[in-house]
């Protein structure tokens, strides 16, 4: 017998295969029970048992009739926008998001929060866990089904422990796991706010991060980037891949509290932004009023912005040569302020620092969406998880 294959029950396989079908579904929206048969390799039969059972739990729902094959009319199948949720939370350096999505994906409610004490967010565990609370409370139509949390990194997944959050202390994962379980009896997960990204771009129907390697980068607070393979996250030996923040850019540069010199996120992310121009200017803004200057006309404001964009071009350099993504997705904080400049910024770095059969066949873009990827992101990994084990939470 082959180290580390174990073989699957009965059971496994009806979960796998109820999983499959419910991927497929929430793929085309609205499909046939023909049309899952067809794409799941599943015989008729086998798939009209596993709708049927779905439909049961109120889990799918009909939608009227379809146009299928040949022109014939079927039946059409959907993820039920009703009765269920899935809880995810966003955690930063300096506050928090929560919202409840349905099992679509689709955003229920949404809320931001700001830490009670911005360099020590455990302070703010007991409000993120009541706020949660109020929030299930006040959608009481909905019932939470799973929990998951977007943290900053780098983030060892199997410790579940966040090691470094540059000028902050870290959040204590294992407190707020057990809190939130605690006060909801759910299972909670917890995923890199960038791999959080990554698969928001892809179950947000973006087929171009659906085969082969693609890469999201997340320019907020920090700066990671979640590498995705055939759709998978690719995590490495701890859940560190793609922690682009730390990688070097300049070996006499800035010192980082990581222990490195001149890391990416010390010249590109939103907190060096503001870090640099206060400090440069003798000013004291936060991050929305220097966006807020920048977009009002502020030359010296977005000269510095410029700058910003250059560094985050090299570290998309680096990117491509480590990974040879057919993809780079950029979001968050940063890429708001001026997209479409800044994407032009990282273009032209990308054109002079690397080779033109690598830059040529490497699409670079900017998430224009103003949700955080981040938080739907984690919305993303609960729906999956309850899509794996549906049977056993109902």
């Amino acid at each position: 017998m082959a180290a580390g294959r174990l073989g699957q029950n009965q059971e496994s396989i009806q979960a796998t295969n109820r999983s499959l079908v419910l991927e497929l579904i929430h793929k085309e929206k609205v499909c046939s029970r023909a049309y899952l048969a067809k794409n799941s390799g599943l015989q008729p039969a086998t798939v009209t048992y596993i709708v049927n059972d779905l439909m049961r739990l109120g889990v799918i729902e009909e939608s009227g009739f379809i146009q299928g094959e040949k022109g014939r009319r079927s039946i059409g199948v959907s993820i039920s926008p009703k009765s269920f949720c899935v809880l995810a939370i966003r955690l930063t350096r300096v506050g928090y998001l929560l919202a409840l999505f349905n099992l679509r994906g689709e955003l229920i409610e949404e809320r931001s929060f700001s830490n009670s004490d911005k360099s020590r967010p455990n302070e703010s565990i007991a409000d993120v866990i009541a706020n949660a609370v109020g929030l299930v409370d006040d959608n009481q139509s909905y019932k939470p089904l799973s929990i998951c949390i977007a943290v900053p990194g780098p983030f060892n997944a199997v410790e579940e422990e966040i090691v470094l959050m540059t000028g902050a202390e870290v959040w204590n994962m294992k407190a707020m796991r057990y809190d939130l379980e605690k006060a909801f009896d759910l299972p909670v997960m917890m995923i890199h706010d960038a791999n959080a990204g990554a698969l928001c771009q892809y179950w947000m129907n973006d087929q171009r991060l659906s085969k082969g390697t693609a890469v999201y980068v997340s320019v907020g607070q920090g700066v990671g980037c979640g590498v995705l393979v055939n759709g998978e996250v690719l995590e490495g030996n701890l859940g560190f891949a793609g922690e682009i923040g730390h990688m070097s850019i300049n070996f006499d540069g800035y010192e980082c509290a990581c222990g490195n010199r001149g890391c990416l996120e010390r010249y590109t992310s939103s907190t060096a932004l503001v870090a640099i121009i206060n400090e440069k200017y003798a000013t004291d803004l936060t991050f929305r009023q220097i966006a807020d200057e920048i977009g009002k006309g502020n030359d010296a404001f977005m000269s510095e912005y410029r700058t910003c964009c250059r560094y985050l071009g090299q570290g998309a350099v680096n990117i491509i040569n480590c990974f040879n993504p057919a993809v780079i997705v950029f979001g968050d904080e940063m890429t708001r302020i001026a997209p479409d400049l800044l994407l032009s910024i990282v273009k032209d770095e990308v054109d002079r620092r690397t080779l033109p059969q690598i830059h040529s066949t490497t699409t670079l873009s900017v998430d224009k969406n103003r949700r955080s990827a981040e938080l739907y992101g984690a919305g993303v990994v609960a729906i999956r998880y309850v899509f794996d084990h549906i049977a056993d939470m109902l």
